[in-house]
Parts: C-alpha cells; structure tokens; sequence
C-alpha cells in the first residue's frame, strides 16, 4: 500500500513538472535526476496547527475480490510532502526559494 502511495506520489509531482515546462515552452532535461521521494505514512512529518493539520492516513475502500477494483481513500492536507519552501509560509514577507541548477 505504501509503495503505490509513493509511485503516485512520484508520478504526480513528475506530471506536474512536466505539465509546467510545457506550459513555458521550456525544454526539461533530465540528464541528472535526484530522486526526493519520501513514502508517505502517519509517521509523515507534518506542521502540527490543532483543528487545521494532520497526519496522511490512507485505507482500502475495495479489493479485488471483493469489488473487482482495488481503491484506497487518503484523508491529507495539500501541503503534506509536497514543500521545500517552508519559510514561504510561516515568516511573513519571505520569498519563496528560487531553486537553481549547474552544469557539472
């Protein structure tokens, strides 16, 4: 269940990359890839804001058995794995990150 979590996870973020450079007219190159993927679970870190914030919690809503499809329903906030720009939300009037790459 979690590998799927994180194969969606990945395929999710790459898509929107994806969608975004074809937006731009740019070209993405991926002659260097870092893979950042983290599985997503309860022990997932999140910011904790009571009433606002939890933790990701997924569960089976139908099996191949039983439904003939298997489904899971995820119960997250938008922002659990998906910043690296943290200081954007929290520090008034802070700039979001500019990320930069290098030949090498």
């Amino acid at each position: 269940m979690y590998l799927k979590a994180m194969l969606l996870v990945t395929v999710g973020l790459l898509s929107l990359v994806l969608i975004a450079a074809a937006a731009s007219k740019q070209t993405v190159s991926f002659t260097h890839v870092v893979d950042l993927t983290h599985t997503l679970s309860a022990k997932f870190p999140i910011v904790p804001v009571p009433g606002l914030t939890f933790a990701f919690d997924q569960k089976p809503i139908a099996s191949l058995e039983k439904n003939k499809v298997y489904a899971e329903q995820w119960h997250m906030i938008a922002h659990n794995g998906t910043h690296i720009d943290g200081p954007n939300h929290y520090i008034k009037g802070d700039a979001p990150w500019t990320i930069t790459t290098s030949a090498n």
